[in-house]
Formats: C-alpha cells, sequence, structure tokens
C-alpha cells in the first residue's frame, strides 16, 4: 500500500507559496518605510512653515500714487502709482484700500473685525428681544375658562397701561370632571 508522506509536487507548491509570501512581505515593509520617511518629511515642512510663514500682503503692500503735470500741457496731469513691498510707515501720499484678506492683521482689517463683532450682538439682542415680544403677545393659555398670561405681559402692562392689548391663547385646555354619583 502507499506511505501517508506526501508527494513531492506539494512541497514544491508549499515551497513556492511562502516564497512568494515572503516577497510580499519585503514590498510591504518596504512600503511602509516609505510612508514613514515621506510622514516625517512632510512634518518637518510643516514646522518650518509655522516657524517662518509668508507675510500677508495687506501688511506690507503699500500703493503710493504721485500725481505729475505733463510739459507738453500744463492742464494735463498723469497719476502714477506704484506698488512697493515695505515694513517702514508710508509717506503721507500714501492711499491704503480696504483689505480683502480675511482675518488678516492690518489695522483696516482689525476694524472690519470689530465692526463684525459688534453687529453680531446686536444681531443677538435684535433676536432676543422679538423672541420675547413674541412669547408675551402670542403666549396666553386657557384652563378650565381661566386665563394665564405670561409672566412678561405684566410689567408690559402697568408701564404702557390699557392700551396694551391681551395676548393671543395659544392654548385651551379643558378638564373632565369625574364625578360619581
Amino acid at each position: 500500500s502507499r506511505s501517508p508522506a506526501p508527494n513531492s509536487m506539494l512541497w514544491q507548491s508549499l515551497y513556492n507559496r511562502l516564497e512568494d509570501l515572503q516577497k510580499a512581505s519585503e514590498v510591504s515593509r518596504d512600503l511602509l518605510m516609505l510612508a514613514g520617511d515621506s510622514m516625517r518629511e512632510q512634518s518637518i515642512n510643516q514646522s518650518t512653515s509655522i516657524m517662518y510663514p509668508k507675510t500677508v500682503s495687506c501688511q506690507t503692500e503699500s500703493v503710493v500714487c504721485q500725481t505729475k503735470t505733463s510739459q507738453t500741457s500744463p492742464t494735463t496731469s498723469k497719476s502714477v502709482c506704484q506698488s512697493s513691498q515695505t515694513d517702514q510707515q508710508s509717506p503721507p501720499t500714501t492711499h491704503t484700500n480696504t483689505c480683502q484678506v480675511e482675518n488678516c492683521f492690518c489695522p483696516s482689517s482689525q476694524a472690519r473685525s470689530t465692526s463684525t463683532r459688534w453687529r453680531r450682538v446686536f444681531n443677538a439682542v435684535g433676536s432676543m428681544v422679538i423672541l420675547l415680544l413674541m412669547f408675551t403677545m402670542l403666549c396666553g393659555l386657557e384652563i378650565d375658562h381661566d386665563l394665564y398670561y405670561p409672566v412678561t405681559w405684566y410689567p408690559l402692562r402697568s408701564a404702557l397701561g390699557d392700551w396694551l392689548p391681551s395676548p393671543v391663547v395659544l392654548m385651551s385646555y379643558q378638564t373632565v370632571s369625574s364625578r360619581v354619583w
């Protein structure tokens, strides 16, 4: 009869598959090393860009406009504008434009952000006042033929008098009495 030992084809197939697995693991290791190097490089690039950020154009660029009179005709004048990169105080003939860059640190942008902040505060306060008035005038309640007005309506009534209308009854509720005879 036959011996229980596997034949040589099975061992060869197993050996080939193990070689393929080893090659795949080497490729995977190489790819992981490349990815680690790439991430390390990217981290170094990001840290140098944080240390040396790009300058914002509205902080360093100034536009200088000069008016020159033409020699041929004394009534004709030419306006010449020149853009220069400078960190110094600009001369009195410099015309500064409003900054269009969002979250910039130049003075014109700071003024705009302050006005935006105040606008948000006024919008929030205005919205709260409108909601309070809506609650005061639209949230009356009637339970068993008894009227209940919002607590905010009573101070207005005492301040403004009888000409303030009663709030709109938003909900009416009647209890069912269960009397046993």
